[in-house]
């Protein structure tokens, strides 16, 4: 039997794109995300947060908060290098149901982010356009 928190999705975004810059606030509007810092997406995570003082949601089911990747990281490495810190913000300790799903954005290469994930125990699930779903393993 599939329990309610199984069946409901809750689904992250990550962002390896420097230059997503305001296409981040349609899909912070969606979900929560993690989006590399530089001065594009800097500037648009501003524009959103000094929009969304006041919002009552859940900040984990939208807005974005901003990580600096290790330097000389290729966007498959900082995927993997950041995927257990966005896990501990989105785990049942911290909202339920816990994250499902990541949603990724930003690949130049989306073998090498889906066999780096992969590696990790996240399977493909899906590929939207040019974002990769990722589903967490079960267990």
């Amino acid at each position: 039997m599939i329990s309610v928190s199984q069946a409901i999705v809750h689904r992250v975004a990550l962002v390896l794109d420097r230059e997503f810059g305001n296409k981040v606030l349609a899909l912070s509007d969606r979900m929560h995300v993690w989006m590399i810092d530089s001065p594009t997406n800097r500037a648009a995570a501003e524009e959103l947060w000094a929009g969304h003082r006041d919002d009552p949601r859940d900040p984990l089911e939208h807005g974005v908060t901003l990580f600096t990747p290790t330097i000389g990281r290729t966007p498959a490495e900082i995927a993997v290098d950041i995927m257990d810190t966005i896990v501990d913000h989105h785990s049942e300790w911290e909202h339920s149901p816990p994250m499902s799903e990541v949603e990724i954005h930003g690949m130049d290469d989306i073998d090498a982010i889906a066999s780096a994930l992969a590696s990790i125990g996240m399977v493909v699930s899906s590929r939207e356009g040019d974002s990769l779903v990722c589903a967490m393993s079960p267990g």
